[in-house]
């Protein structure tokens, strides 16, 4: 256990450290704060339902660009090598990057309350929907933070990385969509709708906790670390 605190702490270091990462935090709240301000006052509704729709796009993209580097960096600069001769397990060093990404999304997911703070004080908004709503958005950290984490040790180029955690986050996001959905049968709407995140997380929005929207988030997500311990196990070797 205290080698794994040492290495969230390392990894908590390089996050928290570096300019990007505010930089990366800042434009998601602006990205998010536009799309949903510019809005808000023809609809003249009191709900943070429309603020939260967005996510699943947004952090398509930006999850890539925090998480491009946490293992394609390690390769690049020759220090995975440091890290695997260290006595922890790799199922360690992949959970200490994890863990580290979340804990960073958490932060910035605190520079949204000014909205619903905002949002409080013109109307009476229901709760409810605003607690599953971030409920929904920390499930869809978990997940999209585990994709971009095996994106990131496929390649040693940063830009590689992006692109394959884009890409996949992405097309997952469109799974989902309505331009997607309604260009298929019944049956291909089904299977899209359970593979993508999108309707998962709009029945936490609507403030429903199903039990198989937990169960979605939570094996899709482990899933793809276990695939990143695969691959780094892999290259080891």
């Amino acid at each position: 256990m205290k080698q794994l605190k040492a290495l969230i702490s390392k990894e908590l270091i390089n996050f928290f450290g570096q300019p990007t990462a505010y930089i990366f935090a800042a434009v998601f709240i602006l990205v998010n704060n536009f799309f949903f301000f510019s809005n808000f006052f023809l609809n003249n509704q009191a709900s943070l339902r429309d603020y939260f729709q967005f996510f699943p796009l947004t952090l398509a993209f930006f999850v890539p660009l925090v998480t491009m580097g946490a293992i394609s960096g390690e390769y690049k600069s020759g220090t995975i090598e440091t890290l695997l001769s260290l006595p922890v397990r790799k199922s360690q060093i992949v959970l200490a990057k994890f863990a580290a990404s979340i804990i960073f999304f958490l932060f910035a997911l605190l520079f949204t309350l000014p909205v619903v703070l905002i949002v409080f004080l013109l109307g009476k908004p229901d709760v409810g929907p605003i607690i599953t709503s971030y409920l929904a958005s920390i499930m869809l950290i978990f997940l999209y933070t585990s994709i971009g984490l095996f994106a990131s040790s496929l390649s040693r180029e940063h830009l590689v990385s992006l692109l394959i955690g884009v890409i996949s986050l992405f097309g997952l996001y469109l799974c989902g969509s309505p331009i997607v959905l309604e260009k298929v049968p019944f049956f291909g709407q089904v299977i899209l709708s359970i593979v993508s995140p999108t309707a998962h997380f709009d029945n936490f929005a609507k403030g429903l906790i199903l039990a198989k929207d937990i169960i979605y988030f939570i094996s899709i997500g482990w899933f793809f670390y276990w695939l990143t311990v695969q691959k780094i196990d892999f290259e080891a070797k």
